[in-house]
């Protein structure tokens, strides 16, 4: 009687000698086929982030690039405005050093009975509030001597302004001296001191011109 190739009748007519099934249906790398489409899937990916990454990169730079020429040519723009408006600002003022007023004035203070016309510090004072009520920009206007003594002001509380002890060299040298802005709590806004000197028409040193300017 020959061997029965099955275990047993009720064995579902399993072959004895069925090869045994291990992990390799849990790893979908055992065969070459899924390793050659899981090289093929790799190769294709790689190329494209690693190029997806390096074009993000280049248009990065390209935009920090862009800002940053866009921020200092709009720098260099308000720069060039900026001084525009401080020579503009100062050439009134130095118009308004000029006055016959206030030459007089600062003349007469410096020689008693030297000028025509007897002009004190009421004189100058009402000269300035007329010309500050013309010109919007300039919040105060104020006259000192040749030693930095204020003598006049637009301002029944005249804004504190700080002179350098050189002043009087600077504003000839420079013909302008202007002090860093400033935030104005009472006039909530922000601020400039400009101030020019004042010359005799002999060119003496008589005085200095200061102006409160509002940057808005």
């Amino acid at each position: 009687m020959s061997r029965s190739p099955y275990l047993r009748a009720d064995a579902a007519c399993v072959p004895r000698y069925a090869p045994r099934r291990g992990n390799a249906h849990l790893n979908p790398f055992s065969s070459i086929k899924n390793r050659i489409l899981a090289f093929a899937i790799v190769a294709t990916l790689v190329p494209a982030v690693g190029l997806g990454l390096l074009t993000f990169w280049r248009y990065e730079r390209v935009i920090d690039d862009n800002a940053a020429f866009e921020l200092l040519t709009a720098t260099n723009y308000v720069r060039s405005e900026l001084s525009l408006w401080a020579r503009e600002r100062a050439g009134e003022l130095r118009v308004l050093a000029t006055s016959n007023t206030i030459v007089d004035g600062l003349t007469e203070r410096a020689r008693p009975g030297s000028t025509a016309r007897r002009i004190g510090p009421r004189e100058i004072e009402t000269y300035l509030r007329a010309v500050q009520a013309k010109l919007g920009l300039l919040l105060e206007l104020s006259v000192f001597d040749e030693k930095g003594e204020r003598i006049a002001s637009s301002a029944t509380t005249p804004a504190p302004v700080a002179l350098p002890a050189v002043w009087p060299e600077r504003s000839i040298v420079e013909g302008v001296i202007a002090a860093p802005p400033a935030r104005d709590a009472a006039r909530r806004t922000t601020t400039v001191v400009l101030v020019v000197p004042v010359v005799s028409f002999g060119s003496e040193r008589l005085g200095a011109l200061a102006a409160v300017v509002d940057l808005g």
